[in-house]
């Protein structure tokens, strides 16, 4: 086909930031921690060349986009002991800016398109979380947490028609995003003084994403979807996941320094949006934008992500812990590090 290149490129940033800080004051059975979390840090630009979208002959889909996400959550944190319970509850206000800029283009019965989407803005909730540890033996401790988030809604995301150098706004909307819901159990297991096996499941509610998001554009504010009756929020789906993972810790002594040695293994898998397309489109540019959706989000194969991490702990002076560790998989290379200090 004339005019097309097609190439595969990577996208995404190298991303560093402090994700966790934290002060604790700890009591005789209970204590009483703030923190700041920085749940979400993601940044993309990307270019995606021409090129023809399958059943649609010489239609081009060109996409220029810049996407960027900030999430970081402050809380106030009880914890409490009874018995063999350990109760813990946090009550945080989470803040949630989006960044982005996107440009699709379009090729269709003989005219050249396109459409921009411009969000910038940031929305404040509140939030909850809870769990506790069950003290079976000295050895053997059970876990259990839920986290429970906001469904945030920003002031204005715009969209756009360009044509040339001409541009026409289309609509304006208020969108939504849902942070995922947590719930997940563990257990750890000590089978020596010096060595540890601990894994864990972990759902992820990531439906609740698209869920009531009012990111499918109208024509315009207050008209009804003439061109496109049938393609609602409803095509537009992500299912929820469950991810696993499974750690091991053997504690070494060097001239009474302890020096934890860690390895893990880890299976999370891909979360791809997908789209149901049409199937009587009530126009021909409706059967157009579904079979271009149909191509977009249902083209790749989602497959499960294996993964593996190492790690090393040192306890220096009884008072500071240093931490390291190394996560890399197929879509994942991470480096975190991290250091306690007990006053």
């Amino acid at each position: 086909l004339p005019d097309v290149d097609i190439a595969t490129i990577e996208t995404g940033l190298n991303i560093g930031s402090a994700a966790y800080m934290s002060v604790v004051f700890p009591f005789r059975h209970w204590a009483v921690g703030i923190y700041r979390h920085e749940f979400l840090r993601y940044g993309d630009d990307y270019h995606l060349s021409r090129r023809p979208v399958p059943g649609f002959p010489f239609i081009y889909f060109p996409v220029d986009g810049e996407f960027h996400l900030k999430g970081e959550q402050y809380g106030l944190a009880l914890a409490l002991r009874t018995g063999a319970f350990d109760w813990g509850a946090s009550l945080k206000i989470m803040r949630f800016h989006a960044d982005s800029f996107i440009f699709r283009g379009f090729v269709f019965q003989g005219g050249e398109f396109g459409l921009e989407e411009l969000l910038d803005d940031t929305a404040v909730k509140a939030g909850f979380s809870f769990g506790v540890i069950i003290h079976f033996s000295p050895r053997v401790q059970f876990g259990f947490a839920a986290n429970f988030h906001p469904l945030f809604t920003f002031d204005q995301e715009v969209l756009i028609s360009t044509q040339g150098q001409e541009k026409e706004l289309l609509n304006a909307i208020e969108p939504s995003l849902g942070v995922p819901n947590q719930i997940g159990g563990g257990f750890a297991v000590r089978v020596t003084d010096q060595f540890v096996i601990t894994a864990d499941l972990v759902w992820i509610g990531l439906s609740r994403i698209f869920q009531e998001s009012g990111l499918i554009y109208g024509t315009r504010e207050g008209e009804p979807r003439l061109r496109t009756p049938n393609i609602t929020a409803d095509n537009y789906n992500m299912d929820d996941r469950v991810e696993f993972h499974l750690g091991m810790e053997n504690t070494i002594f060097i001239r009474r320094v302890p020096l934890a040695l860690r390895v893990g293994f880890f299976v999370v898998p891909e979360r791809l949006l997908r789209f149901t397309p049409v199937t009587d489109p009530a126009t021909p540019y409706e059967d157009f934008v579904s079979g271009t959706n149909d191509f977009v989000y249902n083209a790749l194969s989602e497959r499960v992500n294996l993964g593996v991490s190492a790690g090393l702990g040192l306890v220096i002076a009884g008072r500071m812990q240093l931490d390291i560790a190394y996560s890399q998989s197929r879509t994942l290379k991470q480096f975190s590090s991290s250091i306690v200090v007990r006053f």
